[in-house]
């Protein structure tokens, strides 16, 4: 199926439970975001590249704003006639579904080897290419997430990251973590190492491929743009690859004093001028 197939039968979904309807009981809504979570992390997309989210309606866009919005505002405090429903339980559905999703890229970017040598230049500028198509690809989905789902990164989850809660991440920070894990192979500790050290095929391929270019004259220029395409991700991730290895930089910890927490957590509390509007600038991207 073309990209342009996949395109046009692409179906809107479906209209959410209404406020009354989850504020009454918020299951059905989260039921219904779940589907639209599982639609947005499609790993049809992987083999199709194509984005859902970005095929989305502004009135399906707002839809899918709004149910969250009124999900995690009927559920703040966890106190439900079904039991514990909270921003949380949107945020585990959430990671959940973004590792499947990187686990299925990890999987057509490896498949592309397929047995032979990585030696042969075709092979490494292969699963370079595809990497850096996943990446393009999975940092759409990305951007378009942090906007739909801006009410959850504001009110739960920034909450439970001033906290220090264990294992809860801002969205873009979720996204590249699970990506660095799943996709290059790097085990990252929540406090981060200085060497994470990683030997899957797009390293075994940056190494081929630059030491292509050290020692052929005759390498294309399209050759060193891949590379310097695929290192740029791995900036973008907050690594570096030296010496054919993956490192994480040595930064200096950044210590606030009481006056700049005291404003961090005032401009926490500030209310958007409009979350309608917000959503709808973020439907624009």
């Amino acid at each position: 199926m073309s990209q342009d197939d996949g395109a046009s039968s692409f179906q809107q979904p479906p209209k959410p439970p209404s406020r009354k309807e989850t504020r009454d009981n918020p299951a059905p809504t989260l039921a219904w975001i779940e589907d639209r979570i599982a639609e947005i992390y499609s790993v049809r997309q992987i083999h199709d590249q194509q984005v859902n989210i970005a095929q989305y309606t502004l009135s399906t866009y707002m839809d899918t704003y709004t149910a969250i919005h009124e999900f995690c505002t009927f559920t703040k405090h966890g106190r439900t006639e079904t039991g514990e429903l909270n921003g949380e339980s949107l945020y585990r559905r959430l990671e959940s579904a973004i590792k499947a999703y990187c686990q299925e890229a990890a999987a057509v970017i490896s498949a592309l080897q397929d047995g032979e040598s990585i030696d042969r230049p075709s092979v490494p500028i292969a699963v370079l290419s595809a990497y850096s198509r996943q990446r393009n690809t999975f940092s759409q989905i990305c951007k378009k997430v942090e906007h739909m789902f801006r009410f959850l990164d504001r009110h739960w989850i920034k909450r439970e990251v001033d906290e220090n809660k264990h294992e809860v991440y801002e969205l873009r920070r979720l996204h590249d973590l699970i990506w660095v894990q799943e996709v290059l192979g790097v085990t990252w500790p929540y406090q981060g190492t200085p060497e994470p050290h990683t030997t899957t095929l797009v390293m075994e391929s940056m190494k081929q491929l630059q030491q292509h270019g050290e020692n052929d004259t005759g390498s294309t220029g399209s050759e060193d743009d891949l590379v310097q395409s695929v290192l740029d991700t791995f900036r973008s991730l907050g690594l570096e690859f030296v010496d054919g290895r993956l490192s994480v930089p040595k930064v200096e910890p950044v210590v606030e004093t009481p006056i700049e927490k005291a404003i961090k957590r005032a401009k926490s509390k500030l209310k958007p001028v409009s979350e309608e509007e917000t959503a709808r600038d973020g439907s624009q991207d």
